[in-house]
């Protein structure tokens, strides 16, 4: 299944933290500006969550924006929040959504010294592809129990398809490149909704959970940790809801 991935979204934010100068949810010679300074551009309203700072060392900025947008949509925000006088400017894009400290940014841009741009999640492009992308499976309307975008960051995002068919539950899931796999999964009783499990236990007692309003989640021992995203009433050209 995903076996373990809590820990690697673990890693992976904190290794986004230590690049941006670890100064992410609160301000060390600035102040908190939380959706207070908003602006358009690209089709988007961006919004400044925080600005922290560290004498003229660097500057880290965390902004809020409506939906995704274009790289160069991304390269016109940075330049705009852009500030001389920094050695190096750390700029973080979260989407509607999207918890501070919480989850990993949806794309960066920093300035270190010179403007790197970086989408670690889905591009809207991206986002239409694997919406789009043709099942293997292909499961009947009566089959179909739903499908899901798992949303991750340095190209592993996939779409997640759970379906029923003689007598068995199976996942299938579909990368960008075209590489896809599929397994059976244990359905087993749960008063929160339909739950399921690798037919093989694993250390990490990883599951999906599926509620009454068709959203599904990801859980281990430790309990739900992430919500996937719904592709029934996605609209591509725009933002995913998290």
């Amino acid at each position: 299944m995903f076996k373990g991935q809590r820990v690697l979204r673990i890693i992976a934010l904190a290794g986004i933290i230590v690049m941006a100068g670890a100064g992410l949810s609160f301000c060390l010679d600035g102040e908190s500006l939380e959706d207070t300074n908003v602006f358009h551009t690209g089709g988007a309203d961006v919004s400044i969550i925080n600005i922290a700072t560290l004498h003229s060392v660097k500057r880290t900025v965390q902004v809020r924006l409506s939906q995704r947008v274009s790289e160069d949509t991304l390269r016109t925000i940075a330049n705009k929040l852009y500030v001389p006088g920094y050695d190096r400017t750390f700029i973080l894009y979260l989407l509607a959504g999207m918890k501070v400290g919480e989850q990993i940014a949806w794309a960066t841009t920093h300035f270190n010294p010179n403007l790197e741009i970086k989408v670690l999640g889905l591009t809207p492009t991206q986002l239409e592809t694997l919406v789009a992308l043709p099942s293997s499976s292909k499961p009947s309307p009566q089959e179909l129990i739903g499908k899901w975008i798992w949303e991750l960051p340095y190209g592993s995002s996939n779409r997640i398809t759970i379906y029923k068919r003689n007598g068995n539950v199976y996942y299938e899931r579909a990368f960008l490149d075209g590489s896809g796999s599929v397994e059976i999964m244990i359905e087993r009783a749960s008063r929160q909704g339909r739950r399921f499990e690798d037919e093989e236990l694993n250390d990490y007692g990883d599951y999906y959970l599926l509620d009454k309003h068709g959203d599904l989640f990801l859980g281990d021992t430790e309990g739900i940790f992430e919500k996937l995203q719904k592709i029934d009433g996605i609209e591509t050209s725009a933002a995913i809801r998290y």
